[in-house]
């Protein structure tokens, strides 16, 4: 469970951090330069954000294992569980070692980075988390 919400804060802060263009290094401070957010023009979270976005399952599937070997393959592993979750939730089994990969996928995948993650994409999970995920302990609540 502290792994479950240990991941979750870290989607919202970082679906916080990339939905703005500048960080927090001096932004408030007259004058200051502001350290920018980089995100690369053709990031992994970008593309898989948009793959959700448009509801591709066969190219999430394909990307995942094109990936394999990579530090993306955790990213895609993640998307690959989202679009496959309306099947997975279905049995209480499936569903709760799905969440563990999840968890598990976003987590490595969030400390392999040390370029900036996609705002949307980091949304999408954080929203998955707290939308999918996390309904049963809501609802135990």
């Amino acid at each position: 469970m502290n792994k479950f919400v240990d991941t979750l804060c870290v989607a919202a802060i970082a679906a916080a951090m990339a939905g703005s263009a500048v960080c927090a290094a001096g932004a408030g401070a007259p004058g200051a330069v502001a350290a920018e957010y980089r995100l690369s023009p053709r990031s992994d979270s970008r593309f898989a954000a948009e793959l959700l976005r448009l509801n591709q399952p066969d190219l999430i599937t394909a990307q995942e294992a094109a990936a394999k070997g990579t530090p993306a393959a955790d990213l895609w592993k993640a998307q690959g569980i989202i679009v496959q979750w309306p099947e997975l939730s279905k049995n209480r089994a499936n569903a709760a070692r799905a969440t563990g990969e999840y968890v598990d996928a976003v987590g490595t995948y969030l400390d392999s980075q040390s370029a900036g993650i996609d705002g949307v994409w980091a949304l999408d999970q954080a929203k998955f988390i707290i939308g999918r995920l996390a309904e049963p302990f809501i609802s135990r609540m």
